[in-house]
């Protein structure tokens, strides 16, 4: 008798009957295992057939289905492990269709056709009325070599037919099995699908189909070579390769979500890369400097021991920045910790900001922590501001900080330059914060600036033996070693092949004479390398400027004469720009001047490798190695924090002066470019467009103390009525609304935007011109509007001065000029609308209804008694909340809400969204509101709004307390109205069971009807409230 190993062929039956029949069909039986695994129930019958071995079991007697054929088949492979093939063979029930009829005793092999099996699971497919049979799911292809087999048989039995009928006979004859053979054929009846009958007759055919499918299985294991067979994978080795599969697709379905959910966290943060700032401060770093702070005492004790936190302070140009990125390069080096950086920028406003640090500082921490409770935090915030819909604020922000940190082992921060702040006093508090956080003891920071003014107070936080001086002298080493290297090798000295005497007179006198200020030196070499003979440059030697303010002055006078406009135009940009400026950008400023009779001209533009030669030593080139290479754009900005401190100090760069030159060259652009282009082609051709269209305004309003404001007015209403010009810019940018990226043609006036930004002689000009001063449109609806959105008081005067609507209302909020100013708090611009005779009742719209309105739900009780005492209507109605003491109600305000009350609200007042006051704050479940406004007289069955009445609203909203409340003081039970048609079906459809309960019990109709659900019941079903449900069915509720 074989070997449990050496047995090939598994078969599994699902009922005894094919069991039976399958045991038939053995040529020879091999009797019982020779073993059997101890986790093994299941009961064999061995033998061989067509040259196989094969093991056959049944499923237990009474259980079907996937799971008992699964729980099987794991058993057998337990003692069978060599299994290869395995058959299901027995009975299923047949489905004929047109042209493909199906009668009793039929084989159906699963074989698939057109993406199809022959056999399903009886759940697999389903029909709809009128439609083909769909397939929902597929059973798996049997392997390659049966089905080979299979495509054999079927030619075999093609071209000879079968003699399953015959071989079924033979082994019957003399058996008892008498229920095996065929039925006769007028057994196998087909009835109309619209009479009820029982399925005798295919018990009837039982165990004639398991005999044909065994006879089937039989002749297609003749067609398999058994040692064809030897060569398949065991089942068991099969099985372990889709679980290895299953599991690296669920690794990296797993890994697909997790950077799905990354991107949105990056998308809902938004926080800046630092890495751009850490890569350039390490090229800038030469090999070896840094190295008397990275041995420095204090150093090693913040690195390694129980030192916690460190400021090193020094002057502008000592190199800091270089500093933190050789710290970094250290901590990288330690093992278990993390490490946090945040590099602060003056040429980038997404890195200037106390925010923008802690947004980087989660994301990173997010990115690099192994625990996942830490990244909970973040999840969690996420969430709770729906799903990054909204924007945590800064406390938020910091809480989550704070709670992903304490779980760390080790972390350390590193900060650099926080004097390029634009929120000094947040960042002193965080670090006060921080240092007292008892929850962070295991965080080290570190971090860079100036001795500004604003930083004070960090000593006495930190301790004074934790801030870190420059050592000069060992600075000054570094500058040396420094400016030798670069007169050894870079190109622009090594080819000048310097004498050895004047190669050390450089080293000395710019080595010796830096006092610690590396961005000095780099100054000097620069000018250095551009000498054309020995003459020059021992020339320029003996004249090095002292400081840096004087050599940043020598750089701005060697600029030549016939590439100067450009120059001083593009550090102005640069000065002046909120963010570095791409190469393109660059190439048409320069390339555009406003006094020639075409302003742009594509063939100024400067080649790639002349625009550092314009501004040599003032201006850095950028090209950002961390961006995908097709999102590689080369940016320019100025080349230090300093630089930007020089020019805002000049003359020629004052905010008056440089807003000229800035609104003048946008301008001069746009008019030249939209004249003859489509909004297509100047978003392809012309890459300045989108930043002038953005930046002219802002430009334009500040230029306005300047005596060239003038030439300001004339160009922006040259723009504004070259048609085609001023729909370009409006496709562009809107400054109504700055953060539509792809805003469609201007919707206002000319005088609508020229209000909007605040050109007053602009807006004189084209008033004088017949504008027409009510015109509709625009974001703010009005010029009006748009004016008084802004602030400018002046404007909105000269508005009203020349017949505009005070009371106009319309646009964003659906709001008067009056209550923009009350929403935005510009109590000024209020004050004086309401001197200028706005009506402090005035209607606008459903949001907001009026002022009063406005200031209730605001929580200003100041304002509430400033527009009470200025004669407001209390009972003035309209608005989303229909009137004032709805609107505190509904909010919870009930300081507000006595106020009203007292100066005579009508507490039954009915409107808008919850009818009445006593339903809003019902709904919303301030209790002692709901009381008082009883206590004032209010109807507690007061008909009207979404709700229909009080009771409904509370029950809705499983407020029990506010339940009994109202129904104590005698609302009716059974009122009908509103959403849900009564309070029984509210509270049914929300599933608060106590309430159902006592509603009841207080004589509620259970099968009274109406509503959205017409019913209690339907609604506790609808909503899944089986509880509910069973407990109104007891109370009588009829289905």
């Amino acid at each position: 008798m074989p070997s449990n190993s050496e047995y090939t062929i598994g078969w599994i039956a699902a009922i005894e009957t094919e069991f039976v029949a399958a045991s038939r069909f053995l040529d020879k039986r091999h009797g019982r295992p020779e073993s059997q695994d101890a986790a093994d129930s299941n009961s064999y019958k061995l033998g061989s057939m067509e040259g196989h071995n094969v093991v056959i079991a049944c499923l237990p007697q009474g259980e079907y289905g996937l799971a008992s054929a699964a729980v099987v088949a794991t058993n057998m492979l337990r003692s069978f492990p060599n299994v290869r093939i395995g058959l299901m063979v027995g009975i299923a029930g047949g489905a004929p269709r047109d042209g493909h009829d199906i009668r009793l005793g039929d084989v159906v092999v699963s074989a698939s056709s057109g993406g199809k099996g022959a056999v399903f699971q009886y759940d697999y497919g389903k029909t709809i009325q009128k439609k083909p049979f769909t397939c929902t799911q597929l059973l798996n292809q049997p392997p390659a070599v049966l089905r080979t087999a299979v495509a054999s048989l079927s030619a075999q039995h093609r071209e000879d037919g079968h003699d399953f009928g015959s071989q079924i006979d033979r082994l019957l004859d003399n058996s008892r099995l008498e229920d095996f053979r065929r039925p006769p054929h007028t057994s196998d009846k087909l009835y109309k699908p619209d009479v009820v009958h029982l399925n005798s007759c295919s018990e009837e055919w039982q165990g004639f189909a398991a005999m044909m499918a065994a006879a089937y299985a039989k002749a297609l294991l003749g067609v398999l070579v058994p040692e064809r067979i030897g060569k398949e994978k065991t089942i068991g080795e099969a099985i372990g390769l889709v679980e290895k599969a299953m599991n690296s697709v669920e690794n990296k379905v797993t890994l697909l979500q997790s950077n799905t959910h990354i991107d949105k966290l990056k998308g809902w943060l938004s926080p800046a890369d630092p890495s751009t700032n850490a890569n350039r401060a390490k090229e800038l770093r030469h090999k070896g400097t840094g190295a008397w702070l990275l041995e420095n005492r204090k150093f090693k004790e913040w690195r390694d021991g129980p030192r916690r936190h460190l400021w090193l302070r020094a002057l502008v140009g000592c190199g800091k920045t270089v500093l933190c990125a050789a710290v970094l390069e250290q901590l990288a080096k330690l093992d278990d910790c993390l490490v946090l950086n945040f590099f602060f920028d003056f040429a980038d406003t997404e890195k200037q900001t106390y925010d923008s640090m802690l947004r980087v500082l989660l994301f990173q921490l997010y990115l690099d922590s192994p625990d996942p409770e830490s990244r909970g935090y973040l999840d969690k915030l996420f969430q709770s501001n729906r799903n990054g819909q909204a924007q945590p604020s800064g406390h938020d922000l910091w809480e989550c900080l704070k709670s992903m940190l304490a779980i760390q082992k080790k972390v350390y921060v590193v900060l650099d330059a926080l004097d390029e702040s634009e929120t000094r006093g947040d960042l002193a508090t965080w670090i006060n914060n921080v240092v007292h956080e008892p929850g962070l003891q295991q965080l080290h920071l570190i971090f860079t600036s100036r001795p500004e003014s604003d930083f004070d107070c960090i000593p006495s936080m930190i301790g004074m033996d934790n801030c870190i001086e420059l050592d000069k002298d060992a600075v000054n080493a570094d500058i040396r070693a420094y400016v030798l290297s670069r007169l050894q090798n870079d190109r622009d000295f090594k080819s000048k092949n310097l004498p050895a005497d004047l190669v050390e007179d450089i080293c000395n006198r710019i080595g010796s004479g830096a006092d610690g200020m590396f961005r000095w030196a780099f100054c000097q070499l620069q000018t250095l390398s551009a000498g054309t003979n020995l003459f020059d440059i021992r020339s320029a030697l003996d004249d090095l400027p002292s400081n840096l303010e004087e050599t940043y002055k020598l750089m701005l006078d060697k600029i030549p004469k016939d590439s100067r406009k450009a120059a001083i135009s593009l550090l102005t940009f640069l000065a002046y720009c909120e963010r570095p400026l791409k190469l393109l950008e660059v190439k048409d400023i320069m390339a555009t001047a406003e006094a020639e009779p075409e302003p742009f001209d594509v063939e100024r533009r400067t080649f790639d490798e002349a625009i550092l030669r314009h501004c040599p030593g003032m201006i850095a080139r950028i090209s950002p190695e961390e961006k995908p290479y097709r999102e590689r754009v080369d940016e320019f900005q100025l080349a230090h924090f300093s630089i930007k401190e020089f020019l805002l100090g000049q003359p020629n760069f004052t905010v008056p002066t440089a807003s000229i030159r800035i609104t003048t060259t946008c301008l001069s652009y746009l008019v030249d470019v939209g004249d003859h282009h489509t909004i297509h082609e100047v978003r392809v051709l012309f890459p300045l467009a989108e930043l002038a269209a953005k930046l002219w305004p802002t430009h334009a309003y500040q230029a306005q103390a300047s005596e060239e404001m003038p030439k300001i007015t004339t160009a922006v209403l040259k723009l504004f009525k070259n048609k085609a010009a001023f729909q370009i810019w409006g496709q562009l940018y809107q400054p109504d609304r700055p953060d539509n990226i792809r805003p469609g043609p201007p919707e206002g006036s000319q005088l609508y935007y020229t209000s909007f930004i605040g050109l007053k002689q602009a807006v004189i000009q084209l008033l004088a011109e017949g504008a027409d001063v009510d015109a509709q449109g625009g974001w703010y609806c009005s010029a009006l509007q748009a004016a008084s959105s802004q602030r400018h008081i002046d404007i909105v005067d000269l508005l009203l001065e020349n017949g505009a609507d005070i009371n106009i209302y319309g646009g964003y909020g659906d709001v008067s000029a009056l209550q923009f100013a009350l929403l935005q708090n510009h109590m000024d611009m209020f004050e004086f609308m309401l001197k200028r005779g706005a009506d402090i009742d005035a209607y606008g719209g459903h949001r907001f209804g009026n002022a009063l309105q406005i200031a209730s739900m605001s929580n200003d009780i100041d304002m509430v008694r400033f527009l009470l005492g200025k004669g407001a209507d209390v009972n003035a109605q309209g608005g989303k909340y229909g009137n004032a003491l709805q609107a505190a109600s509904c909010k919870g305000y009930m300081e507000i809400v006595e106020l009203l009350l007292e100066k005579g609200a009508e507490v039954n007042a009915q409107g808008s969204e919850f009818g009445n006051a006593l339903q809003a704050a019902s709904y919303e479940g301030y209790m002692e509101i709901v009381k008082l406004l009883l206590e004032k007289g209010a109807d507690v069955n007061a008909k009207g709004g979404y709700f229909g009445h009080a009771l409904q609203a509370a029950s809705y909203k499983g407020y029990m307390e506010i339940v009994e409340l109202l129904l104590e003081k005698g609302a009716d039970v059974n009122a009908q109205g509103g959403k849900f048609g009564n309070a029984l079906q509210a509270a049914s459809y929300g599933g608060y069971m106590e309430i159902v309960k006592l509603l009841l019990e207080k004589g509620a109709d259970v099968n009274a009807k109406g509503g959205e659900y017409g019913s209690a019941l339907e609604a506790a079903s609808e909503a899944g409230y089986t509880k509910t449900v069973a407990l109104l069915l007891e109370k009588g509720a009829r289905r």
